[in-house]
């Protein structure tokens, strides 16, 4: 699906590319070739985790903007409904879940993947949903269950 002039256009928010760089360390540990919704999923999990905030090195990252993060990945955890100790343990089963389906070694090349063509839908929906010139973390989430790319069964 080719994306519209707009959607090229748009910037993403910081939240956002922390959870791509997450989700691109998920599908190169599980020996993908692309990173797909699940591995998107995987990133927000961790970055709705309480404990995320305490494993970032915050330094060049202004408080305000820190603190704007951390509200979005609480309203993301909200969003999944779940309960802020049970994010570790169900991003943990996930990825073992994954991990036992995996047909190919950990990728160990450095780099970015491509998404995938379903990633790239979801991007591509958010962007039409999104007010103003920045895509958000928590408008994709919300296009990827939407689109049914990801589901509650994937993290029960």
């Amino acid at each position: 699906m080719a994306m519209s002039n707009n959607a090229k256009n748009m910037k993403t928010d910081a939240l956002l590319r922390l959870c791509w760089l997450a989700a691109n360390e998920e599908a190169k540990h599980l020996g993908a070739v692309a990173i797909e919704p699940v591995h998107f999923l995987l990133g927000v999990l961790k970055i709705a985790d309480p404990e995320f905030p305490k494993r970032l090195e915050t330094s060049d990252v202004s408080s305000a903007e820190w603190a704007a993060m951390c509200k979005a990945a609480c309203n993301i955890r909200h969003y999944l409904d779940i309960i802020p100790e049970k994010v570790a343990d169900k991003r943990r089963r996930l990825r073992a879940k994954l991990a036992a389906k995996r047909t190919r070694p950990p990728e160990a090349q450095s780099g970015m993947l491509h998404r995938s063509k379903e990633l790239k839908r979801a991007f591509h929906d958010a962007c039409l949903f999104t007010d103003g010139d920045t895509l958000t973390l928590r408008t994709l989430v919300q296009s990827l269950f939407e689109l049914e790319l990801v589901s509650l069964d994937d993290i029960k």
